[in-house]
């Protein structure tokens, strides 16, 4: 006779349609531990077994102890005729390279990354089982709440992620019928150490507070899993709502900024519409913060895009097309100017004027750009030229001057310098031409008063430089060696020495007041 457990998997499988033809190949997480053990064994029980291959990850965190879940998993393989998978993973090197993350959330990394992988190779539609229980969800909803979150956070885990291909098929099963399934069936299963280390929160929640809440009242769980469904049937119609206003407010131009401000709550509607850009929370207060204060003209950044508030919309440009769009050359043998984009040209009102990357430099003279909404006047007819924007611009333009002068010796008599300018030993450039460019990924200098090298990325993190300031940052070089961090930080392989006869003198000139 079938155990609960296996009738239980079988209707969750069925009512929430987690494998719609039945046919489809299914790649089980195991870890060797009770749940996904047994969710191997409900697997065969329902005849499944010729779609079912293995995935094991061994993390390296518990040295002899992963090992033995990894030969216990290849045993249980072995065992039953399935293919498997196995991957090692340096977690802690992992964890370190990422900005110190904890253990858990690299593991999670690795191991969700490890199986879109795979599952972006296979042959034929294939889905991801892994065992989350019962208890696993009650216990991510304790966990979510005791860390603050919304109405996702409170609807739990989800059954299926279709994009992801993530089924859980053992939800609707408590821990403890999870055990005794395994016990009916003489079935071993590997035991975690870390699982009683209530250093850890899940496990602390499991071991001390739910415990301390069923003392309160005994069907605290069965109560929890309920409302956990109440609340997954109250964010399905939220979300449907969230998309009619998708439909309603994101047009050609972006996002019609009134309409989120007539919604009856401007910051949650917000939330939901840039949460796919991948927006944090705090840029997020920010961006609503604006909305009800502030102006045309701020920006505003996620990982892949940058966030534009003009007049009327909310404009979204993807980062990667932004940090390519400027490269410009210095023609060093003589003196010279240059009006460069200062920040997103491609997002500014000069877009669509004849004031382009393509064609950065300028003639002497005067130039004015108007539009209905913004102004630019350039002026270079004075020995300082100057640059004036109207706040609508948003971010808009600068001007950077060289000079070839001679080296006054002492040279240190030249110093200090302005933030804004920056001299070399023209004749140790041995150049030419250097060029102007957005920052990439790796550039790095070796600044001047500093002893190393210092990787630019380091540069903005030990000087809290803003998102907005890394977005902006350009770059003066020769080849790939780094000579400026326009307006920052110079470097120091062509600086002036006792032996310097001639200097280059680069300056920016930025936006000053404002056009009334």
């Amino acid at each position: 006779m079938s155990h609960r457990l296996v009738a239980r998997v079988a209707e969750t499988i069925r009512f929430h349609q987690l494998l719609p033809s039945g046919q489809e190949q299914i790649y089980l997480a195991i870890s060797g531990g009770a749940d996904s053990v047994a969710l191997l064994m409900a697997f065969l029980a329902l005849g499944y077994a010729e779609q079912v291959t293995l995935l094991h990850c061994n993390f390296s965190l518990r040295a002899e102890e992963s090992d033995g879940d990894e030969a216990f998993v290849r045993a249980l393989a072995t065992t039953h005729h399935l293919p498997l998978y196995v991957q090692r993973f340096d977690t802690r090197a992992y964890a370190q390279s990422h900005g110190g993350m904890s253990l858990e959330m690299a593991a999670r990394e690795l191991r969700y990354g490890w199986f879109a992988s795979l599952r972006k190779e296979a042959k034929s539609p294939t889905l991801i089982a892994v065992a989350h229980n019962a208890d696993d969800q009650i216990e991510t909803l304790l966990l979510n709440l005791s860390m603050g979150t919304g109405l996702r956070g409170l609807s739990g885990m989800p059954y299926l992620k279709r994009e992801e291909g993530i089924i859980r098929p053992l939800m609707d099963c408590p821990r403890a019928l999870v055990l005794d399934y395994l016990q009916s069936l003489g079935q071993a299963f590997r035991e975690d150490s870390t699982n009683e280390d209530v250093r850890y929160r899940r496990n602390f929640i499991r071991h001390r507070l739910l415990p301390t809440l069923e003392e309160l009242n005994p069907s605290f769980r069965s109560v929890a899993l309920r409302t956990i469904d109440n609340l997954r049937g109250v964010e399905a119609l939220f979300l449907e709502h969230i998309e009619r206003y998708r439909a309603e407010l994101l047009g050609e131009r972006g996002i019609e900024i009134a309409g989120i401000l007539a919604s009856p709550s401007p910051e949650t509607l917000l939330f939901e519409l840039l949460r796919p850009y991948g927006f944090s929370r705090d840029v997020l207060l920010e961006i609503a913060s604006n909305l009800r204060e502030g102006s045309a003209g701020a920006r505003f950044f996620s990982p892949q895009y940058t966030l534009i508030r003009a007049s009327q919309y909310l404009e979204l440009r993807p980062r990667g097309e932004e940090q390519e769009s400027f490269v410009a050359t210095l023609d060093i043998s003589m003196d010279g100017r240059l009006v460069l984009p200062w920040g997103d040209m491609r997002s500014s009102r000069l877009a669509s004027s004849s004031l382009s990357p393509s064609t950065p430099l300028l003639p002497l003279g005067d130039l004015s750009l108007t539009d209905e909404e913004a102004s630019l006047s350039i002026s270079l007819e004075h020995s300082f030229p100057s640059v004036e924007v109207s706040p609508e611009l948003g971010v808009g333009v600068a001007v950077l001057e060289w000079t070839i002068e001679p080296c006054p010796q002492p040279y240190e008599s030249l110093l200090p310098l302005s933030s804004n300018e920056a001299v070399f030993d023209y004749e140790a450039l041995a150049t030419t031409e250097l060029h102007i460019r957005r920052r990439r990924a790796g550039d790095a200098l070796y600044p001047y008063g500093m002893k190393g090298r210092k990787l630019l990325r380091r540069i903005f993190i030990d000087g809290k430089y803003t998102h907005q300031e890394r977005e902006v940052a350009l770059v003066v070089c020769k080849e790939d060696e780094i000579l400026w961090l326009v307006g920052r930080l110079a470097d120091r392989r062509y600086c002036l020495t006792p032996r310097t006869k001639t200097l280059l003198r680069l300056r920016l000139i930025l936006p000053v007041s404002p056009l009334q």
